[in-house]
């Protein structure tokens, strides 16, 4: 993966007659954002498990406000005041915040929210839950946990197929992280498709609408463009995404690593599927 720590670095490439394309954060990015700040302006010191949002921008930003402090929801002292990341968060994780009285600020995407309410509902339908995404994110981790007792198994590649035996409980669901779209992974959902002789309903479903929106500028670009310039963080999925979905279509994605100045729209280039917050915005 290209990738350019600066826009100085990009100015110096003599980028001329491009068009800069300001895809903002979804709205449940600039939520949790605002929330996350008024909690930290107000308890002065915060806790947190998971970063709030899978950049470390924002992080950097939010660390500014207060007396941020990451640490299991098991060792956050009673009465003190509690971030949950806009990924969610395992059911666990609520009930012992309740049993020590901790203050939680529940910063969970409403569209991922909606997602956990529909799994927790389909519990009592039993069968097996394919998830394909990446095993460690939080959105994955909390999706999971709202499918127990049911048996769930993550997939980030074909080799995890390799170790889910041929016999499943049925019937059998696939789930794909908000931020993957089906074309990504269409050859690990027609595996699964095969080997358990299913069809996956509407993979696409709870696909990020932002997501949604970026990829379809993505597919509309000219041919004459051939570079596309991403301004994200190498942490986010959202911008591993925009890179491969650039690369899918024929041409180079490069990674601007760094925040905007204040003048960022002036720059002569394109830059899409950024989930930075804007200083002056908030």
């Amino acid at each position: 993966m290209m990738v350019l720590d600066s826009y100085s670095n990009l100015l110096c490439g003599g980028q001329q007659d491009m068009t800069v394309i300001p895809f903002g954060p979804c709205h449940g990015a600039i939520n949790a954002f605002k929330l996350a700040s008024e909690t930290i302006l107000k308890h002065k010191t915060v806790y947190y498990t998971e970063n709030i949002l899978h950049n470390r921008h924002v992080m950097n930003m939010l660390h500014e406000k207060g007396r941020l402090i990451q640490a299991a929801i098991e060792d956050v002292p009673e009465g003190a005041a509690y971030l949950i990341s806009a990924h969610g968060a395992p059911p666990k994780t609520y009930q012992i915040a309740a049993e020590r009285s901790v203050t939680v600020c529940d910063l969970t995407c409403p569209h991922i929210k909606n997602i956990q309410a529909r799994m927790r509902t389909e519990i009592s339908d039993g069968g097996t839950l394919f998830i394909i995404g990446i095993k460690r994110h939080q959105e994955i981790v909390a999706l999971a946990a709202c499918n127990h007792p049911n048996p769930t198994y993550v997939i980030e590649d074909a080799q995890n197929l390799m170790h889910v035996p041929t016999e499943v409980a049925q019937p059998v669901r696939i789930q794909l992280q908000t931020t993957i779209p089906a074309l990504h992974v269409e050859e690990l959902i027609a595996v699964i498709e095969e080997k358990y002789a299913i069809k996956a309903r509407s993979p696409d479903r709870d696909l990020c609408a932002a997501i949604r929106q970026r990829l379809d500028y993505i597919e509309q670009l000219p041919k004459s463009q051939q570079i596309v310039h991403v301004l994200g963080s190498e942490t986010s999925q959202n911008t591993r995404t925009m890179m491969k979905a650039i690369s899918m279509v024929g041409k180079t994605p490069v990674l601007i690593n760094e925040l905007p100045p204040s003048d960022g729209r002036e720059l002569h280039t394109i830059i899409t599927a950024t989930s930075h917050i804007d200083r002056e915005e908030l």
